[in-house]
């Protein structure tokens, strides 16, 4: 729950005053949510899917040792997902992730992903969603990205 005190005055001077703190109030609530979603620690909030996955053996795929993302990175998740799970499967990436995908190409410069450009993007064959609150890439250190 949320208090937000204000006076008689500001309600009856600004019309939609109290419209705009409740969009206000539900845009945090979903900001909020949504960071809780990905990375949330379970600890009076949900626990987050890459929090739940993080440092699990079966659902980490090694890259190339930096964080530099390159096309073999994407196959070998995809490769590493069990069977059971890929007919429903989906990526999903920072903006800032996606777009470094959408920009690799092959020695002669075609796209080495150019369903990526399509509405929905596709990577792999299968949808991509873009997701702000997961890490983003730097390729400046050799952290492993989720």
């Amino acid at each position: 729950s949320c208090w937000i005190p204000f006076s008689l005055e500001i309600e009856g001077d600004a019309a939609g005053f109290v419209a705009e703190v409740g969009r206000v109030l539900a845009d945090s609530v979903e900001q909020l949510q949504a960071a809780a979603f990905v990375s949330g620690s379970g600890n009076g909030e949900p626990t987050g899917f890459v929090s739940a996955l993080t440092g699990t053996a079966d659902y980490t795929v090694t890259g190339a040792g930096t964080e530099a993302v390159v096309a073999a990175d994407v196959y070998a998740l995809q490769s590493a997902l069990p069977p059971r799970f890929q007919s429903n499967s989906a990526f999903a990436a920072n903006l800032s992730t996606i777009n470094v995908l959408r920009q690799a190409e092959t020695a002669n410069g075609a796209l080495k992903f150019p369903s990526l450009h399509a509405s929905p993007p596709m990577l792999a064959g299968k949808h991509i969603w873009e997701v702000s609150n997961m890490d983003t890439v730097d390729a400046a250190v050799t952290a492993t990205n989720y």
